[in-house]
């Protein structure tokens, strides 16, 4: 049996380590804590009582830390760390904190070197899940420019036109002031009117004799 398979053989058999109390629901954290207590029954390992870590539930010390595939697992945030890796015993785990370019620039490059991705897929699918995501997500978001620059378009338009039909109303017609000397003006030159015709009646009516 190889290492692994004994690992995982002994894993199947490992119990969970918590602190005692953890099964009385939400009061204790689900956690480990070593039992610390005099007359505790958990340190005392007392039958039916929850197990104590012993050096009997270890694994073996050359597969400490291995990935289940038996690669050495190694954090990757940038494409000079995956450029060092050994694509014989070292696999890729991709940073959570990561971006949608950068993780496909990074995809790219393992599927260029044929590094194996331990936290994913295989990295042609997933190159090709975040691919057809990213070209939604650009596509949307020329949509929404568009949709932006037309709305910024037609508000301008509209300011155009308010100005221009303002600067018609001030060419058409003149102001309250303007209007008032104009029927003034009117005024006088009717009672003018009047008064001529006034003087050229009593002209007629009293001839010289």
């Amino acid at each position: 049996m190889s290492l692994l398979a004994l690992r995982k053989e002994r894993k199947r058999h490992k119990p969970i380590f918590v602190v005692k109390e953890a099964h009385h629901g939400g009061r204790v954290k689900w956690r480990w804590r070593a039992a610390r207590g005099i007359h505790s029954t958990v340190r005392q390992v007392h039958h039916g009582k929850p197990a104590m870590p012993t050096p009997g539930y270890g694994s073996p010390k050359a597969v400490y830390g291995l990935h289940p595939s038996g690669m050495e697992s190694v954090l990757v945030h940038n494409a000079a760390e995956l450029l060092r890796l050994d694509t014989a015993r070292q696999g890729v785990l991709l940073s959570s904190t990561l971006g949608l370019k950068k993780r496909l620039e990074l995809l790219r490059l393992a599927v260029e070197n044929k590094v194996r991705l331990l936290n994913g897929r295989d990295p042609q699918q997933e190159l090709d899940r975040l691919t057809a995501s990213f070209t939604v997500r650009k596509k949307a978001k020329q949509e929404r420019q568009t949709d932006q620059q037309k709305k910024q378009a037609e508000k301008e338009k509209k300011a155009q036109e308010k100005k221009k039909k303002a600067g018609e109303k001030k060419v058409k017609g003149p102001g309250p002031e303007e209007k008032i000397e104009e029927v003034n003006q009117e005024a006088l030159q009717l009672e003018e009117a009047q008064r001529e015709e006034k003087e050229l009646a009593e002209k007629v009516l009293i001839k010289p004799q």
